[in-house]
């Protein structure tokens, strides 16, 4: 980072858009060489959750010594050492040596135009190893401290009402956004730690549109005008956990139980006019679903460590539950 000149007091998030192979979307979402990041650690260890649109909109580019783009092959090839799988995308901050000890801020308030408004507050405390983080917000300029999808991160959803995905975006549209969180890393004796965090976040998004297609034939014209609307509230709620070990004969331990509850309220409605010389055809469609998504899952993982290079004993266990119900 050394290496970069970057603005006084930017966040990580802009100063990642001038490094060579970065591309950062307007979302937060962020790629390296056209493949997507799905996570972040700081100084090796999980920052929030691996949530890296929180590390990227809270820590100061000044406080960040170098960036490592990883490959990461999963915590079961990484158990066995052997790698079967293609790997994901992260990327490891790596903290300055005068800021692994130290608790810092950030407050924004702020209005404008057309009943714009933005508020957050981040407070963080690093201390070698042991991390806490505090971090709200509430806007209605489409800013998020969370990645927000689906509990079992299969991403966002769809609408019912497939046509107008032609005409728009998911990001599109007056996003108003609250979200709290908290985050926490600490060491349990000298071979084990424990990570976790709560976050909840709410969206409401209304999107406006129009469109108007003309077709031109010989002697006549057919004009089609369409008019769209979509609202949607979501509510997402998240509790994770992560207790790592590693005992003296080398032997480790992973444990991470995972619940959330997603609930989706969508609305839509779609006036369509077809008109030619003679026929004139107006059509109103609608409609109103609601989407409830418990879901809660938990991993275990044991490898159990032999003396003799490259033979290892693991054990892998992944227990799900989620469930969907749909109201329309």
């Amino acid at each position: 980072m050394g290496a970069f000149t970057f603005p006084t007091h930017s966040l990580l998030e802009e100063a990642i858009k001038q490094l060579p192979g970065f591309q950062v979307l307007r979302d937060g979402t962020t790629y390296y060489n056209g493949q997507l990041i799905r996570g972040v650690r700081v100084d090796g260890k999980k920052f929030f959750g691996g949530d890296l649109l929180t590390a990227t909109r809270n820590l100061p580019s000044e406080f960040v010594k170098q960036i490592e783009v990883i490959n990461d092959y999963g915590e079961l090839n990484m158990a066995k050492g052997i790698k079967t799988s293609d790997p994901e995308k992260i990327i490891n901050i790596v903290l300055q040596p005068d800021k692994k000890r130290i608790t810092f801020g950030q407050g924004t308030i702020g209005i404008g135009t057309s009943d714009r408004f933005i508020g957050s507050l981040g407070i963080n405390k690093f201390n070698d190893g042991q991390e806490m983080s505090i971090v709200g917000s509430i806007n209605n300029t489409n800013t998020s401290l969370f990645l927000f999808g689906s509990p079992d991160g299969a991403g966002s959803r769809n609408t019912d009402l497939s046509e107008i995905g032609d005409f728009s975006d998911p990001n599109d549209g007056l996003n108003k956004l609250g979200s709290i969180g908290i985050s926490f890393t600490d060491n349990i004796g000298n071979n084990m730690t424990l990570n976790g965090g709560y976050t909840y976040q709410s969206k409401y998004n209304l999107t406006k549109g129009n469109s108007l297609l003309t077709s031109s034939y010989t002697g006549y014209k057919i004009h089609r005008r369409e008019e769209y609307e979509n609202k949607s509230y979501d509510n997402l709620h998240t509790l994770n956990l992560e207790l790592n070990a590693k005992f003296k004969n080398n032997d480790v331990l992973k444990i991470n139980p995972k619940l959330s509850y997603n609930r989706e309220h969508f609305y839509n409605q779609r006036i369509t006019d077809i008109t030619n010389r003679r026929i004139f055809d107006e059509g109103l469609r609608q409609d109103t679903s609601v989407n409830s998504k418990p879901s809660a899952d938990i991993s275990m993982l044991y490898s159990k460590h032999f003396n003799k290079p490259g033979r290892k004993l693991v054990a892998d266990l992944k227990l799900n539950y989620q469930s969907i119900s749909k109201k329309g």
